[in-house]
């Protein structure tokens, strides 16, 4: 028995939520690292650390969410 797997259609929407994950990644890492460095008056370190911990958390999960799109078109 044979199983035809459809590749995942990658549009619009699709593409447009992981433009707002990345900005909400981005702007939680600058929030984040802005309010510790309020709390240590460590400024701009934290909120330096806080946008690139912002930045790879996007990264990582844009990786994640286009790994099946990705696997599905090696599998076909």
């Amino acid at each position: 028995m044979t199983t035809d797997r459809q590749r995942p259609a990658l549009g619009g929407i699709e593409l447009l939520g992981l433009g707002i994950f990345n900005g909400v990644c981005l702007a939680a890492g600058l929030v984040l690292g802005w309010f510790a460095d309020r709390e240590f008056g460590s400024s701009p370190v934290c909120t330096i650390i806080g946008l690139l911990a912002g930045l790879v958390a996007g990264v990582a999960g844009t990786w994640v969410q286009l790994k099946r799109y990705i696997d599905a078109d090696r599998s076909t």
